[in-house]
């Protein structure tokens, strides 16, 4: 039975491929119809660009392997290092280049965009993983075929859930990290709110329950991720209210989000992380208990044509919640909006509130049956066991092995022979002569030998050889042709 409905109309019209803002809630408050849509914007976002392949390579047009590449590039690239940002599980003496929740919330931010171009009534729900504790439950609800469970076989994610609840957090838990007053408190070496919070349960918790892909750096290729992340980033949002103004970054700049990284044709934009902390500024809002509470926003349609904010359930809009003159903005629920004092529609601005009656999101979303299901989520040297305790807390890692070579035999007739200490990832061999003409390339990769025995059709006579990995010499020696 439906709800008393309070709807405002200003100017009316009905925008088609339009685009929004969110209204996030828990998962378990999807209706049916958005289970579906973003099933299907899923499997979409593996092919943007529609033509049939989602080639696992960065800048091509597959967003999940993007994302999960980059965050297992970057997961923790030395902890040695203060100028390195790294982004996750730095040391708490390391605050200068303590990056994490605002990182997560614009990778967020990003992927949610993607979704909303497939489907602009979409968000990101939240998987709030202090009550949904019981293995059965989540694989029924969570994980069930009408949700995320389709994507554990058809992208090779190796998920197997745990029975120990312990691995999750609590309630109790939860509230005696919220209850932390400072952001990044270094004077106690606790790392304060943002280190407990990553290196706690509340965050590596779901990582290490889930397992698969969830326990390795690249996490972003399952799904179950940007749910998880969402209650993170929800749990910052609770904080941040209750310590206004509180949250702060060393820093003003991000990687991927420092205006150098581009993807899919696009370069991404340059993101302080201190014009993050308040989410509402982005247009985000979080719902819970079946009420969303929307106010201090005003609609800019800097990213969207049209802001749309869609819940299933009570949508109040007030308390400074603005649609300034020219904006376009649309607030639809299942069952009831409501305009509170505060709100305000400026003239010449175009707004709309409406029930969604037959619970349908409305959009042609594509079909899932036309999206690359079979298709696993390969990422080279992923590593697992990163959000277990012991590797979180080990403190700076070990120095990088020095790559060292041999070569032989020098002089040399046709052949050569190089092998390294240990398997080296990609790395390029290159000849000059002596008047520094090169004469010789060839890349290589994932080996600890290389057989040169190619090298006939060089003149007898004295030579340069260079190795270079990560556009570093690792080995410059002259060579001798006999």
């Amino acid at each position: 039975m439906k709800k008393t409905i309070f709807i405002f109309f200003l100017l009316i019209f009905i925008l088609v491929d339009s685009f929004s803002q969110s209204i996030r809630k828990n998962f378990k408050e999807l209706t049916t119809s958005e289970k579906s849509e973003l099933q299907n914007a899923l499997y979409a976002l593996r092919d943007l660009d529609g033509d049939g392949e989602a080639d696992a390579t960065p800048n091509d047009d597959d967003l999940i392997y993007d994302l999960a590449n980059f965050h297992s590039i970057y997961f923790d690239i030395d902890r040695t290092d203060d100028s390195n940002l790294d982004i996750h599980f730095n040391l708490p003496t390391q605050l200068n280049i303590n990056i994490f929740v605002a990182w997560h919330r614009y990778q967020m931010y990003e992927y949610e965009h993607a979704l909303q171009n497939v489907n602009p009534k979409l968000s990101i729900p939240y998987w709030n993983s202090s009550i949904d504790t019981i293995t059965a439950t989540v694989q029924n609800t969570l994980f069930a075929p009408d949700l995320l469970g389709p994507f554990d076989a058809d992208w090779g994610l190796n998920r197997n859930l745990q029975t120990n609840a312990s691995l999750l957090p609590t309630p109790t838990g939860l509230s005696a990290i919220e209850s932390i007053t400072d952001f990044a408190n270094g004077i106690t070496n606790d790392g304060g709110y943002t280190n407990q919070i990553e290196r706690g349960l509340p965050h590596s918790g779901a990582h290490r329950w889930v397992r698969g892909f969830m326990q390795s750096t690249g996490s972003p290729g399952d799904p179950v991720f940007y749910f998880h992340h969402s209650w993170i980033d929800k749990l910052w949002d609770d904080w941040e209210t209750a310590n206004p103004g509180a949250s702060w970054f060393a820093v003003s700049s991000m990687i991927r989000y420092d205006g150098t990284y581009s993807f899919n044709g696009n370069t991404l934009p340059s993101i302080n992380p201190n014009d993050l902390v308040n989410s509402n500024d982005l247009g985000i809002f979080y719902a819970e208990n079946q009420l969303a509470e929307m106010d201090n926003y005003s609609v800019t349609n800097n990213f969207n044509a049209t802001e749309t904010f869609y819940y299933q359930y009570t949508i109040e809009a007030g308390d400074n919640f603005i649609v300034p003159n020219s904006k376009v903005c649309e607030i639809e629920s299942v069952n009831m909006v409501v305009l509170k004092p505060g709100f305000t529609a400026e003239n010449g601005a175009t707004f709309l509130a409406k029930i969604d009656t037959d619970n349908d999101i409305n959009t042609a979303a594509r079909n899932a049956v036309a999206q690359n299901r079979y298709n696993p989520i390969i990422i080279d040297n992923v590593r697992y066991g990163v959000y277990e305790p012991e590797y979180m807390e080990k403190g700076p890692k070990q120095e990088p092995v020095e790559i060292k070579t041999q070569m032989f035999p020098n002089p040399f007739k046709n052949r050569l022979t190089l092998t390294f200490n240990e398997e080296v990832e990609n790395f390029k061999v290159e000849i000059y002569d002596v008047t520094g003409k090169q004469v010789f390339s060839k890349s290589y990769s994932k080996t600890a030998k290389v057989l040169l025995n190619d090298l006939e059709f060089l003149s007898v006579g004295n030579y340069i050889l260079k190795v270079f990995s990560d556009e570093s010499i690792i080995l410059q020696s002259k060579i001798l042709k006999i």
